[in-house]
């Protein structure tokens, strides 16, 4: 797991398996969402710009990619399991400050993107999106209110999704137990909310389940599946090396 800071805090890889942490190169100024494609790390975008970086584990390195199509933030990212591809959706264009129904695809191998010639019902930002299987991702929330979408990337095609139980800007979204789920954000009076829904897609319903520890919103969140209890005592804390500066520091 690639546990990647922004500008120069430091950047860990986790291992799974012993649960140590390793220090690796940071990837400087990126903001935007980043994505796992097949054993790397794509963060996008750079204080609104269409810059993306890739993480490469093998090689303890990050390198250049293609640049994205349009400068843009508040936009979201995802790639489908079982893909090598990355799709965007909305966002706010860099150049024109105006919001953006577009979605983009980006194929690693062919080291280019694309437009699949779909578009969002309405243009939006700060929407999150996951996927439900490899053929569909849910696409939701954002300044589009509480509308959300199923698209289908088989044939492009985009279905109306239930709608979430209220308005929210800048959630998570996650792939969960066949469902996903939005978590936080903040609402149409532009407070932080604490709110977990989770999408069934068999229904095609959201259902609140629970509540985060305290309201955010602009937060990542990934799911995982654990064998046994974590045992959180014995969990690594992650330090920055000023927090070990002031810790260390006489008074």
């Amino acid at each position: 797991m690639l546990v990647a800071g922004p500008e120069s805090v430091s950047s860990y890889v986790m291992q799974a398996d012993s649960r140590r942490c390793h220090t690796v190169p940071s990837c400087k100024g990126h903001t935007g969402p980043c994505v796992s494609v097949q054993g790397k790390a794509y963060m996008l975008g750079r204080h609104g710009a269409a810059a993306v970086s890739c993480f490469d584990p093998c090689v303890n390195c990050w390198f250049t990619a293609a640049p994205m199509r349009h400068g843009m933030y508040d936009f979201c990212a995802v790639s489908p399991p079982g893909s090598s591809l990355v799709l965007t959706f909305g966002g706010v264009d860099s150049s024109t400050g105006r919001h953006r129904d577009g979605i983009d695809l980006f194929d690693p191998r062919q080291r280019g993107w694309s437009s699949p010639g779909a578009c969002l019902p309405r243009p939006s930002r700060g929407l999150a999106a996951a996927p439900i299987d490899e053929h569909r991702v849910l696409v939701f929330g954002g300044s589009g209110g509480r509308s959300a979408s199923i698209v289908e990337l088989r044939n492009w095609r985009l279905l109306p999704a239930g709608e979430l139980s209220s308005e929210r800007q800048h959630m998570a979204g996650a792939a969960y137990e066949g469902g996903v789920l939005s978590l936080g954000g903040v609402d149409e009076h532009e407070q932080f909310v604490d709110v977990v829904e989770r999408y069934d897609a068999v229904t095609n319903q959201w259902q609140v389940i629970g509540q985060l520890p305290c309201a955010m919103s602009h937060m990542t969140v990934a799911s995982a599946r654990v064998g046994t209890a974590l045992q959180l005592d014995r969990m690594p804390v992650i330090e920055s090396a000023a927090s070990r500066r002031a810790c260390t520091s006489p008074v």
